[in-house]
């Protein structure tokens, strides 16, 4: 997967939590959701990119593997 890839994918899951993030962040105080935003977001980036995500196998994978045992 390449950059420009990986980057579109990475804004398309933002973009999809953008309403639970919003609504979390509403339940802070005024004063802390702007840094709650962002620390919210920096933590699921930040998790998007460990190997872990990296090295799940597709469906079909996943049934052909099983099937080879």
């Amino acid at each position: 997967m390449n950059e420009q890839t990986k980057k579109q994918y990475t804004m398309a899951v933002l973009n999809l939590l953008q309403p639970k993030i919003a609504s979390l962040v509403k339940e802070a105080h005024p004063v802390y959701q702007e840094d709650l935003e962002q620390e919210l977001k920096l933590k699921m980036l930040e998790k998007m990119q460990t190997p872990f995500l990296h090295n799940i196998p597709s469906f079909f994978e996943f049934v052909s593997s099983n099937e080879k045992k």
